[in-house]
């Protein structure tokens, strides 16, 4: 059906008992017009609706506009009223539409118009097709885009960072360049046709290793190489004897569809492996949040959990919290105020007992002159907010100068106060800081702070670990 939904719908009475709708988007720039032609049908059968997001494997790889689509989709559909959910793909993207549809007492399904075309046939998983065949009793309403619109919606696709995808390329040419090398060594023991099947053997390595794109590039690269190579006449691409014309055809026929499945089986086996990994995770943080006796553990369990969803290190096992990772800036602006500077004493203390780093810490240091200098810290006090503003207090011979937050006050003979916007005064100096490195690339002049310069703010800090022990 097209964007305006047919009269038969339009004529629907206001409230259809047992009705409910699914409407499936993809990342493609029509999700938002399918969202508005669900909230239609919806409001005249008078039923719930669902917005549903297959998120596979490839999401991540996806551009910033299709991931942004899918954002917009979803937040739309909420707006609208209905209720946006997006379901991981542990299977194939029309088996998760038609489980979820049948778990939920489905009546209609809303898709978008697939897509025609030998590439997407071979190439994707026709998810219209599979669930039209897989959801009986279900009724599929199709919704094509807008005229001058005919970007349709499409379901995502494995899609590489372009560095990997050329490091791949260059795996299938050494891959068909190897079955070259061994079909020329047994040459003389076995005929033309035996050999194409050390090409095929090649595709199809390529294929469960690689992917389609790869193993069907392998595939037209392995149909040159043994048309120029094994085929009579030697050394040519013209093909005369009939029967090396036959067995060419039916070689790059063979490698194709043999590349294609083999591709398609693999990005199976990544989503079940992806999906595999997610259910262990989700298993062990129940595991360990059942086994909590406080709320602390929970906080510490989900920690844990979310730095191994995101692949990174989490803070609650640095062992150097404080002072390497908050107050070497603090160590950095007072080398700037104060000149030179070196650690006379440290102290630290570990007053989270889930935290194994250092969470208060007290400097003591002095310039270059004899004038001491304190640095205090805690991330421990209780009943201040999260977010807490430093306190910088400069005592000198005429006057205190106190900076708290975003006021600026001069104690003394001439008081005066200033205030300042403490938001935009962060973004300007982070601003500035990458604008100063990008002109010094583009100009080669030096940056304002140099490696040296760096290395003895970090002699600062091993210090400060040092006298602290």
């Amino acid at each position: 059906m097209s964007d305006d939904l047919p009269s038969g719908a339009a004529n629907a009475p206001g409230v259809v008992p047992g009705m409910s709708l699914l409407v499936c988007v993809g990342g493609s720039k029509e999700a938002s017009v399918i969202v508005h032609a669900g909230c239609r049908l919806a409001k005249r059968l008078g039923a719930p609706w669902i917005v549903l997001y297959i998120s596979t494997p490839s999401h991540d790889r996806l551009a910033e506009e299709e991931k942004d689509s899918i954002a917009a989709a979803l937040g739309l559909a909420e707006r609208l009223g209905a209720e946006a959910v997006t379901l991981p793909a542990q299977s194939g993207i029309a088996r998760e539409i038609v489980g979820f549809a049948k778990a939920h007492d489905i009546t209609h399904i809303v898709l978008g118009r697939p897509r025609r075309g030998l590439q997407l046939r071979l190439f994707s998983e026709p998810v219209a097709s599979n669930v039209v065949g897989q959801a009986e009793g279900v009724e599929i309403i199709f919704v094509s885009p807008p005229k001058g619109r005919a970007t349709a919606v499409k379901m995502p696709t494995a899609r590489r960072p372009r560095q990997v995808w050329w490091r791949d390329f260059a795996w299938a040419n050494v891959g068909v360049a190897a079955a070259t090398v061994v079909a020329a060594a047994l040459e003389t023991t076995f005929s033309g046709p035996h050999l194409a099947l050390i090409f095929l053997t090649a595709v199809l390595l390529i294929a469960a290793g690689l992917g389609v794109w790869p193993a069907l590039y392998a595939s037209g690269l392995s149909f040159l190489s043994f048309a120029f190579f094994f085929a009579t006449p030697y050394y040519s691409l013209l093909a005369v004897n009939p029967q090396d014309v036959f067995t060419l055809a039916l070689f790059l026929l063979v490698a194709t569809l043999t590349g294609n499945l083999a591709g398609r089986l693999k990005r199976q086996v990544d989503s079940m492996r992806a999906a595999a990994h997610t259910t262990t995770n989700l298993y062990e943080l129940s595991r360990k949040v059942a086994a909590a006796g406080a709320l602390d553990d929970v906080i510490r369990a989900a920690v844990e959990h979310v730095a191994s969803a995101l692949e990174c290190r989490s803070l609650i096992h640095e062992r150097r919290l404080l002072i390497g990772e908050t107050l070497i800036h603090h160590l950095d602006v007072l080398r700037w105020l104060a000149g030179p500077l070196r650690v006379v004493g440290a102290r630290i203390q570990r007053a989270i007992p889930e935290v194994e780093g250092e969470t208060v810490a007290a400097i003591l240091l002095e310039t270059a002159g004899g004038t001491p200098l304190v640095i205090t810290a805690t991330t421990a006090a209780r009943g201040f907010p999260a977010r807490t503003q430093d306190r910088l207090i400069f005592v000198g011979h005429k006057g205190t100068a106190i900076l708290e937050g975003s006021q600026l006050q001069l104690l003394g003979p001439n008081p005066r106060r200033d205030s300042y916007d403490f938001d935009e005064g962060y973004q300007a100096s982070f601003d500035g800081a990458i604008s100063h490195f990008i002109e010094c690339l583009r100009s080669g002049d030096h940056f304002e702070t140099d490696p040296v310069d760096n290395l003895e703010t970090l002699r600062l800090v091993e210090n400060a670990y040092r006298m602290a022990e």
